[in-house]
């Protein structure tokens, strides 16, 4: 994936955004010059509608536009392609997706930029036993960007009981270490995940 260079955003901004106030000023102006339109001929009604058409269509000139998919240069402005995978990349999901594996739930969404929360939780009817490292899924729907460690409590009746990590691998496999525990205990873990 190729990214907008400093200079590039820059130049995108100073171009499009900038000017942005002194472009809708004219387009006001014009706009203005409608009150009078009962008395005018159609003339002025056609001349009036292309200084709008005009002013409108000067904040993207197609010459200006380059498209970086395929441009090395680092001051190039934002393509249409660009702009529509950056903002894929910055939104975020407010609905969950489900994983299971193992009886174990994964609840992931995106939360920003390479960015996911979760929530991994699994109900163990026969107590924690002989968890350094035990793999837990070995197909999680995203990649991390590293293997990365996250606090996992342990509790029973919302009581903690216990402490542990869930570890997401780059190789996709999620593992779980955890304390001893004798008694049915429930493993819950919750936060974010950086992505690759």
């Amino acid at each position: 994936m190729k990214y907008l260079s400093w200079t590039g955003l820059q130049h995108f901004y100073s171009k499009y955004i900038g000017n942005l106030n002194e472009q809708l000023k004219n387009v006001k102006k014009s706009i203005g010059n409608l009150g009078n339109l009962a008395t005018t001929s159609k003339e002025n009604l056609v001349y009036a509608i292309n200084e709008i058409k005009s002013a409108l269509s000067s904040f993207v000139e197609k010459k200006d536009i380059v498209d970086n998919l395929t441009s090395q240069a680092g001051d190039v402005p934002l393509s249409a392609n660009m702009g529509r995978e950056l903002s894929e990349d910055m939104s975020v999901e407010t609905e969950w997706k489900i994983y299971n594996e193992n009886n174990w739930e994964l609840k992931y969404r995106k939360s920003g930029y390479k960015r996911y929360q979760v929530r991994v939780i699994y109900t163990d009817k026969n107590g924690s036993h002989d968890n350094k490292d035990r793999l837990i899924m070995r197909g999680c729907p995203f990649t991390p960007d590293g293997d990365q460690r996250l606090v996992m409590l342990m509790n029973v009746a919302q009581q903690i009981v216990g402490t542990g990590n869930i570890q997401f691998r780059t190789n996709r496999n999620v593992t779980l270490s955890a304390e001893e525990y004798n008694n049915p205990v429930t493993y819950e873990c919750y936060g974010e995940v950086i992505v690759q």
